[in-house]
């Protein structure tokens, strides 16, 4: 026989026993549902899900999109929601720009102190960002053309405070309040791949059509076409054109960076 237990407003357990061969026991909150399909209610809410739920969101982020877009003069881009784009007159933006939710981009010309900064943020063409990608600068970050950025994703040029050369901070300094690092210049060429989770620091260079493995910590030059991964983050493979496949890398590299 059928059974469909049914979950009321005060938490009870209602059990139905209904004639026929032994079947599915279907568990609903507030509402009865058989074996025989989904109920109207389900199937309401996997039909908005499918077709009115997108569309939605698309109308809501229509507003910000055309905001950031005529701010920073970049043809057809599409953002996410809960967004935050900072130092506008800094920013380079190329055309079909896309990001998902919680973008963060900043070109650093104050600090919280109120020292000054001259940086400069490019983004390329064509290129797209998952959730809650974070790219900042104070000095310059430049990321090239067709890039592919996962998310969980920060790509920098400074540090909180300076730890090389004669003058450096101190800890008893409060690390909100050091001196942003600011000579460094971070490269990602075009072509590139940033998987999950990675970190590129001050100062790195990805190389043209390269690709960085989940979680990976980018702490130096990884050269052009080929795969990178690990802490730091050294080439794995490398594209070989005659043979159109990734190979294992035939040297050893002993740090993260590869000339």
């Amino acid at each position: 026989m059928d059974t469909t237990v049914t979950y009321n407003a005060h938490s009870e357990v209602d059990v139905t026993e209904h004639g026929g061969s032994p079947d599915v026991t279907h568990v609903c909150f507030g509402q009865t549902r058989d074996s025989k399909g989904a109920s109207l209610t389900d199937r309401l809410c996997h039909y908005f899900y499918r077709t009115w739920l997108p569309r939605c969101e698309r109308y809501l982020a229509l507003p910000g999109n055309i905001f950031y877009a005529r701010l920073l003069g970049a043809e057809s881009m599409r953002l996410g929601s809960g967004n935050r784009i900072k130092g506008i007159n800094s920013l380079h933006i190329g055309r079909a720009f896309k990001a998902l939710d919680h973008l963060w981009l900043e070109a650093v010309e104050c600090d919280r102190v109120g020292n000054l900064y001259k940086p400069t943020l490019v983004i390329g063409n064509d290129v797209a960002f998952g959730h809650s990608v974070h790219v900042a600068a104070t000095n310059s970050v430049r990321i090239g053309n067709d890039v592919l950025v996962g998310s969980r994703v920060i790509i920098t040029d400074h540090n909180h405070g300076i730890y090389k050369g004669d003058v450096q901070s101190s800890p008893l300094e409060r690390p909100a309040d050091r001196l942003l690092s600011s000579s460094a210049e971070t490269v990602v060429e075009d072509n590139v791949w940033i998987g999950d989770g990675v970190v590129v620091l001050p100062g790195s260079h990805i190389g043209r059509g390269s690709i960085i493995g989940a979680n990976s910590v980018v702490n130096g030059t990884i050269p052009e076409y080929c795969m990178a991964g690990g802490i730091p983050a050294r080439p794995i493979r490398v594209y070989d054109v005659k043979s159109k496949s990734w190979v294992p890398t035939d040297r050893e590299y002993g740090s993260a960076s590869v000339e």
